[in-house]
């Protein structure tokens, strides 16, 4: 099979083509050969390739960023995806499209799963919702994927993660810089390489077309999971003790997406604890 895809030179699309093209032809050209604002530059840049498969991982992904820049979040993220999922229903081709786990109201503090209502809390969000309906209505044969907060170790040749929580609080112990957490708040975090398989199972046909949580399921308080971290990472009961401190005046949040539509297609997504483990012995 032939597969396309966009953004290859991030975090999470770098680690989709590496995995796929073991076992797939896989063209992933660069922002500056295929500039996904461009219309004609999509359509043109996917026609050449003739793909039996769109993988959309391009994407404007900072927060405070797009909170800044509204129109460049706006031209990447909505209209980027809009010209990308033209193409693939122009020329009939099935796309995997990421979205975030964003889209939902995260102060709602109860669990989310992909029948919640969207609510996004930040423009960024407002993007990704913008970007779904665009691929649901254009691309009938279409998987949305609501990625929550991805994690992984540094790796030669690859990208690093611009904002992944082990990666700060591995800096922050050999810095002995403090960090905080939120009280009564939980949040998912997702092993890279666990996102990675489910999207190599929906590009091979082993998971059904739809929108899923792509998210590991984890019970811990943020506080616990920085701990849980920590302690993984080496740090003493003490040192852990120092390193966390309490937010002040932070509102409670629960970022707890469920991969329920995961698990009623039999697909098991592993937890918090098993990618951590993984991922700390160096494991895809």
């Amino acid at each position: 099979m032939k597969i396309w895809i966009s953004g290859a030179s991030g975090f999470l699309g770098a680690r989709v083509k590496a995995a796929l093209e073991h076992r797939h032809t896989v063209a992933a050209p660069g922002s500056r050969d295929c500039d996904i604002g461009n219309y004609a530059a999509v359509k043109e840049a996917i026609l050449r390739e003739n793909p039996q498969l769109v993988i959309h991982c391009a994407a404007m992904g900072d927060i405070s960023s797009c909170e800044a820049d509204h129109r460049r979040a706006m031209a990447v993220n909505v209209a980027g995806t809009r010209h990308v999922a033209s193409a693939c229903a122009e020329l009939g081709i099935p796309m995997i499209s990421s979205s975030s786990d964003q889209v939902y109201h995260f102060y709602s503090l109860e669990p989310l799963v992909e029948y919640t209502p969207v609510n996004p809390t930040n423009f960024y969000g407002k993007t990704k919702v913008w970007g779904e309906e665009i691929v649901r209505t254009l691309v009938p044969r279409h998987h949305i994927l609501r990625l929550s907060w991805q994690y992984g170790r540094e790796e030669a040749g690859l990208p690093p993660s611009r904002d992944g929580l082990v990666e700060a609080l591995a800096d922050c112990l050999a810095k002995d810089r403090p960090i905080t957490y939120t009280p009564d708040s939980k949040l998912n975090l997702t092993y890279v390489y666990d996102s990675v398989a489910a999207i190599c199972a929906m590009a091979e046909g082993q998971i059904p077309y739809g929108t899923y949580n792509i998210a590991s399921q984890n019970e811990k308080t943020d506080r616990e999971t920085k701990a849980y971290i920590l302690q993984q990472l080496g740090a003493s009961h003490r040192e852990i003790q120092r390193l966390l401190k309490e937010a002040e005046n932070a509102a409670p949040f629960d970022l707890r997406a469920q991969p329920l539509n995961l698990s009623l297609s039999g697909y098991a997504f592993p937890t918090f604890e098993e990618g951590l483990e993984r991922c700390m012995m160096g494991k895809p």
